[in-house]
């Protein structure tokens, strides 16, 4: 009896996360990012720079407009302010040939200026929001392209048996990677908790899996279980 995994049935295990199931994951995390991000730019918009863009006055643009009050106060007035700007474009600033003068060239300039600095600031509760799903889903495909890799190596740190109950208690490492918790008890006797692929049913206790090395997650050293290669062969068949 062998406890290789054949290869055709490698390649269905810790398949890349698709982007709909991060997303309803990690959605309200990615939503609580933005409102971190959305105060943050009340801070930014404290600065006296992004006060003086906002207040200054340039003829050839919509009126200016005042930034004062907390930080969140601060941040809905420069977020209302850059899209305001954004749709409200001077004719001569949108086609540079309705300029009449330079110094309605040198106005539009400076009106993109400011765009552009107002800009940079209302973007931070978005790049926030999106910075936290692209590390997040990264994450998770990284931790499941490294569980490929040991199984590809037949790198297992031997057989273990499932216990009764086989389901472990969920936890954050299982919501966070959307793998399933099981307790196992390895060779000496110790019971410990093993992580099975997002693809594997969740074994009988007293079945055989072949267990593996995760890396350190949170600071402990985690395994990962795939089903031992008799149960696997069953698998490749169906």
């Amino acid at each position: 009896m062998t406890n290789k995994i054949p290869s055709k049935v490698k390649s269905r295990y810790f398949q890349p996360p698709k982007f709909s199931d991060g997303l309803r994951r990690f959605g309200l995390l990615a939503i609580l990012a933005y409102f971190a991000g959305f105060y943050l730019m009340g801070i930014v918009a404290s600065d006296e720079s992004i006060r003086k863009a906002a207040a200054k006055h340039i003829p050839i643009s919509p009126a200016p407009f005042s930034l004062q009050g907390s930080p969140l106060e601060l941040a809905q007035g420069v977020h209302s302010l850059f899209w305001h700007y954004l749709t409200h474009v001077p004719e001569q600033c949108s086609d540079s040939s309705r300029a009449v003068n330079n110094f309605q060239r040198l106005q539009c300039g400076e009106f993109w200026d400011r765009l552009s600095e107002l800009g940079w600031v209302s973007s931070i509760p978005f790049l926030f929001s999106l910075g936290f799903l692209f590390f997040a889903l990264d994450g998770v495909r990284q931790r499941f392209q490294k569980a490929r890799r040991k199984i590809n190596q037949e790198k297992s740190t031997g057989l273990a048996i499932v216990t009764d109950p086989a389901e472990a208690s969920p936890d954050r490492i299982s919501w966070w990677y959307g793998v399933q918790p099981i307790t196992v008890q390895v060779a000496d006797g110790k019971q410990v908790v093993a992580y099975l692929p997002p693809e594997a049913p969740v074994p009988p206790p007293g079945e055989k899996v072949a267990l593996y090395e995760w890396g350190k997650i949170g600071g402990q050293k985690r395994f990962f279980a795939v089903l031992y290669a008799p149960h696997v062969a069953v698998l490749q068949g169906g």
